[in-house]
Formats: C-alpha cells, sequence, structure tokens
C-alpha cells in the first residue's frame, strides 16, 4: 500500500489504530503476567505453608523422641531404686 496516495484522515487514522493495537497488545501481556505472577504467589504460599506443616511436624517428632528418652531414664532411674530398696 502506498502511503502517498492515501489522505490526511487515512494516514492519521492508520496512526491511531496502529497506536491503539499496540497498547492493547501491552494491556494484554500486562495482563497475562499479572494473572501468571499470582498464580506462581498462589504456588509459593502453599509450598510455604507446607513447609511450615513439615517443619511442625519435625519439631513434634523430634520433642516425642526426646520425651520418650526422658521417660525411659526416669523410669529406669526408679528401678534402680527400687531395686536398692
Amino acid at each position: 500500500m502506498n502511503l502517498r496516495k492515501l489522505g490526511l484522515k487515512s494516514k492519521i487514522g492508520i496512526g491511531f489504530g496502529s497506536l491503539l493495537a499496540i497498547i492493547a497488545g501491552m494491556g494484554f501481556v500486562g495482563y497475562r503476567s499479572a494473572v501468571v505472577n499470582e498464580q506462581l504467589s498462589q504456588e509459593a504460599r502453599s509450598d510455604a505453608r507446607m513447609m511450615s506443616h513439615d517443619h511442625e511436624m519435625l519439631e513434634a517428632f523430634l520433642l516425642e523422641r526426646v520425651g520418650t528418652r526422658e521417660a525411659r531414664l526416669s523410669f529406669a532411674m526408679q528401678r534402680k531404686r527400687c531395686s536398692r530398696c
């Protein structure tokens, strides 16, 4: 298409139309990246929540293990005392 043969109104219309298309494309890309960013943040939040639960379970397990060891030791100490009686 030869732009020299087009009138001023056509040239202005093509210019604004192309500008509008560029802005719409940028808006679409921005919206899409915002949606992807939100999905990633939800996934990261979910992973962090699971990691928190993992740490809580490990902490409870270690506390239970220490508690069991202490209970065994105290039971063994009581048995030693009773054997002396």
